[in-house]
């Protein structure tokens, strides 16, 4: 009989604990549904979703977000890119909050900055003078020595 009660008590604390646990939700498990809260309309809930990521991450000792901050600002890119400035508003003010400092963010709005503006990435150098496409050609270096 002991043995019997001693089984029940562990199988229900045992319930309890992932219970318990399953109450918790992870960050991975939130930042979907912000995202989904954003592309459907619904800002006040996205933004909701975000600070609850952060207020979770930071109980968790996380800091910043860097792969969540770069899918918000690729978030931020396609609905610009689409005409939805205000779920590129909320793509680009979250990846500020996730990560300010991260390089692939800053990147990442230059480069729509540039596509914007109708400028390209990438530029070609313009042609070279004659005198200096004449030394290329002979196999001869562009600068003089003496």
């Amino acid at each position: 009989m002991k043995r019997t009660a001693c089984v029940v008590s562990l199988l229900v604390s045992a319930c309890l604990a992932v219970s318990a646990r399953g109450e918790q939700i992870a960050p991975r498990d939130i930042w979907p549904q912000a995202t989904e809260a954003a592309t459907s309309g619904d800002f006040d809930s996205a933004y909701k979703k975000a600070n609850d990521l952060s207020d979770l991450g930071s109980k968790y000792g996380i800091k910043t977000f860097p792969v969540y901050a770069s899918a918000a600002v690729a978030l931020a890119r396609q609905s610009s890119n689409r005409g939805n400035k205000l779920a590129a508003a909320f793509g680009n003010k979250v990846a500020d909050q996730f990560d300010p400092n991260s390089s692939a963010v800053a990147f990442s709005k230059a480069d729509a900055a540039a596509e914007q503006t109708g400028g390209t990435r990438f530029r070609r150098p313009s042609k070279a003078s004659p005198a200096r496409s004449a030394a290329t050609a002979r196999g001869c270096s562009a600068r003089r020595t003496s």
